[in-house]
């Protein structure tokens, strides 16, 4: 049952964004920093597993792979939302102390998707 204890692991959760302009938006921060504004995925008809398995796995984020995240979210639907799709990823430390991150990928809303500057420099 535990056969990759230890390993480093990744999912996805989306935060519901009310102000796009601050500066810490595109920032890899600790889980603890974004817990209160995670939704529901359930409560807007996302598959969890479905979705976690989407931000964490895909590796090349070209138009089509983006429009298949758009349209699983169904964000046209809630004109006036922000949602920041967002990559959460865990570890462990040398000290054995367990590391939780949220990297912020893509911001959603109505009409619009931008890609993390910085991980997604040139695009």
């Amino acid at each position: 049952m535990f056969s990759q204890a230890g390993n480093p692991w990744s999912r996805g959760v989306v935060e519901r964004v009310t102000d796009s302009t601050r500066t810490d938006l595109w920032q890899t921060k600790p889980i603890e920093a974004i817990e209160n504004r995670i939704l529901p995925l359930k409560d807007y008809g996302i598959h969890e597993i479905d979705f976690a398995n989407y931000i964490s796995k895909t590796k090349n984020w070209d138009k089509g792979k983006l429009n298949g995240l758009r349209t699983t979210f169904q964000i046209d639907k809630y004109p006036g939302e922000m949602w920041l799709a967002t990559r959460v990823r865990g570890y462990l430390t040398e000290e054995d102390s367990v590391v939780i991150e949220a990297i912020p990928m893509f911001l959603f809303t109505a009409d619009t998707t931008i890609k993390n500057p910085l991980l997604f420099p040139d695009e």
